[in-house]
């Protein structure tokens, strides 16, 4: 169809494609993907920036979720973190490894790292913030071409559930946990 007629078949794919990038539905490779005709998908590295609570404690997880490794993984911050459990309330492995100038070389499929940023009811009692920004960056296996994702991830939903006071299971499942300790170190102990 010529200017003025209705959009051809192409122009619908490529705008409905945009969309679902837009929307965060599909990535930007995934979509070419589709868009070529590919309906079986090696999707490749994704790493995926989120949380990981343990008791009271809070760490950053980086993870590949990916089917491949991932090449140059490095994360920027959008701003420095601290922490009211640190004595100086820095972080120092914020400007190393994976967080440094460097990066990390290659982030295997499954590779999960976390690090330690405070404990829960310290960071609510000091009022620090609860979400984090930054971008997370990295190659596919192949290629030089550099994967940029944004992120902003925030613990404060999950201030009540770390909040809450335990009841009689949670209380149970740790004594458990505690018990077994003994029993090791008793064996440990009798060898």
């Amino acid at each position: 169809p010529g200017p003025g007629g209705p959009p051809s078949a192409e122009a619908d794919d490529l705008a409905l494609a945009n969309r679902l990038v837009e929307m965060g539905i599909l990535t930007p490779y995934q979509a070419a993907q589709i868009k070529g005709g590919r309906t079986k998908f090696n999707l490749g590295p994704y790493i995926v920036i989120d949380f990981h609570f343990r008791s009271v404690l809070v760490s950053l997880t980086v993870r590949n979720i990916g089917q491949t490794a991932a090449r140059d993984v490095r994360v920027r911050l959008a701003q420095p973190l601290t922490s009211a459990a640190a004595t100086d309330q820095s972080l120092p492995w914020q400007n190393q490894g994976l967080f440094g100038p460097e990066g990390v070389s290659l982030f295997a499929p499954g590779r999960e790292m976390r690090f330690l940023i405070d404990a829960f009811h310290k960071r609510y009692e000091a009022e620090l913030p609860t979400s984090i920004s930054g971008t997370v960056e990295y190659k596919r296996p192949r290629g030089d071409e550099v994967l940029s994702e944004p992120f902003t991830i925030d613990m404060g939903p999950y201030a009540l559930a770390m909040m809450a006071p335990k009841d009689v299971a949670d209380i149970g499942d740790e004594l458990e946990k505690i018990r077994k300790v003994f029993e090791k170190l008793a064996k440990q102990l009798a060898t």
